[in-house]
């Protein structure tokens, strides 16, 4: 293993700071900075058994799936992250002032803002079963990154 030494890890990494300034923020603010950021990039996966799930199910076998995978992946990530940064964390502050923050609750509001992500896109009900199952993963994983990772911060 490989181990850099302790002053040269505090000049690229100081830890103490990081730590100070992690811990100005209150452990709600810490939780959603956390699943902010966590959350969208589980598109990835999601799209990854969609591509995979299509490919299988098509009579079309071609060398050039990859080309729309990777459009696919960054396309998702750049209206996700947004959507979940401004849309996501808020509804989740709400939903905990009003201590109703369950995974239920969060499917339902997710398939609500999809419902709207849907309409002003491309009103078609193909559009609006995938974007519902994308915002589903990231609801998902925001629940989970809140509850259980973000513990740990």
């Amino acid at each position: 293993m490989f181990r850099a030494s302790t002053s040269l890890t505090s000049y690229f990494c100081p830890l103490k700071a990081a730590l100070y300034f992690m811990k100005t923020f209150s452990s709600m603010t810490r939780k959603n900075i956390a699943a902010s950021l966590i959350a969208p990039l589980a598109i990835i996966p999601a799209i990854l058994v969609f591509m995979l799930i299509a490919f299988l199910f098509s009579n079309n076998h071609n060398a050039k799936w990859f080309e729309g995978l990777t459009f696919f992946i960054v396309l998702g990530l750049y209206m996700a992250y947004p959507i979940t940064i401004f849309f996501g964390s808020s509804s989740v502050l709400v939903l905990k002032y009003f201590d109703q923050f369950t995974l239920v609750n969060t499917l339902i509001i997710a398939v609500i803002l999809a419902t709207l992500v849907s309409a002003v896109l491309v009103p078609v009900f193909k559009t609006w079963i995938f974007i519902s199952y994308l915002s589903l993963s990231i609801s998902c994983a925001y629940w989970y990154v809140f509850h259980r990772v973000a513990n740990k911060i």
